[in-house]
Formats: C-alpha cells, structure tokens, sequence
C-alpha cells in the first residue's frame, strides 16, 4: 500500500522532496535520503584492495570483479594484455597472436581473415567463375567481370535478365532480382519497371 501511495504522489500529485542542505530536488524520498546519505553524511562504499570509493554497492562490486577477481594474463611475449574472462583472453590470443587462424581444409592454405579463406576455397577449389559472354575472358569474382565488361567491351551495364529489361551491376544482383520478381512461386510476368 505504501509503494501505491509513493507512486501516486511522485506520478499524479508532482509531489518532490528538497534537500534542506542543497538544492537538490528529489521526487520520491529514497532519493533523497541517499542523496543526503552520500553527499552530506560521507557515506559511500570503499574498496578495501585500493582507494576506489562509490555511493552504490553495486558499482563497488562491479568494480572488484573488473579489477581484483582473478586476471588471466597473456603468456605471449611482450604482450601486457590481461583480463578477469578466460574467454577474452582466449579471443584475443587467436586474434592477435595465432598467426593463420583459418586454414583451408583441402590444402596448406591459411588466413588470418575468414573472408579471404572462403574467396580462397571458391577460386582453388570449388572453381566458380564468372565467364565473359563477349570473350573467352572468366573471371573468379563477379566485380571482376563488371569491371573486365566495362574495360574492355565498352558494356556499361552489367547482366540482363533473361525475363525482363532489367541490367544488374553484378551477377549478384541479378540473381536476388530474379528471385524477387521471377521467382517459382509467383506466376510470371514481365515487368518492365523492374
């Protein structure tokens, strides 16, 4: 009943509660009673490992987590990175100290980028190419042919779509297109508007 109350006069009445030392304006009176209590009576929570010293016990405990619980340092030489997760320091040992992080799994190859492995594995392994339909030219990336088109044929636009009008820069783009528009489940119809 006494919260109701409390919210009725802080909520609906404008009810506020002055400091009688300061100017401090509360609306409820648990406000002002730890305003009292942390800034005239010297009241806070101290560190007992360093001079840290707060007015809530829930940044004191933060605080000795972050620096006085256990801090797994890294063994790497020269390197003075140290945290309280062993799954930080995990994290950072195979960002910044593994070498290759991301090896292929169908030869020596390896990466410290996940995206150049997988550019690696489409060009050495899986063989995708983009092939010129001007030249014998094929290319390994479709922003590749864009550019080989636009270089060498003089073609500005990039790949038409075999149902309507529309050019997509990169094969990409013509291939979400025509799943947006020329899909299975839809029936087929030209649009001229893309």
């Amino acid at each position: 009943m006494r919260s109701l109350k409390l919210h009725k006069e802080m909520m609906h009445y404008g009810v506020t509660y002055s400091c009688d030392i300061c100017d401090f304006i509360a609306n409820n009176r648990q406000k002002l009673a730890h305003h009292k209590k942390t800034t005239h009576e010297g009241f806070g929570y101290q560190c007992d490992k360093c001079s840290y010293l707060t007015t809530f016990k829930s940044s004191l405990d933060k605080h000795v987590e972050r620096k006085h619980t256990t801090i797994y340092n890294c063994n790497h030489d020269l390197c003075n990175y140290e945290t309280n997760k062993e799954s930080l320091l995990r994290n950072h040992k195979g960002k910044v100290h593994e070498e290759f992080c991301h090896k292929c799994d169908q030869c020596d190859y390896s990466s410290k980028d996940a995206r150049l492995l997988k550019y690696h594995k489409g060009k050495k392994h899986e063989y995708i190419t983009y092939p010129c339909d001007q030249c014998k030219y094929s290319a390994s990336r479709s922003d590749a042919l864009v550019n080989h088109k636009r270089r060498i044929h003089k073609i500005l636009t990039g790949f038409k779509c075999p149902e309507c009008v529309y050019n997509g820069a990169t094969i990409s783009d013509l291939e979400k297109h025509i799943s947006r528009k020329h899909s299975e489940d839809r029936p087929k119809q030209k649009n001229l508007n893309n």
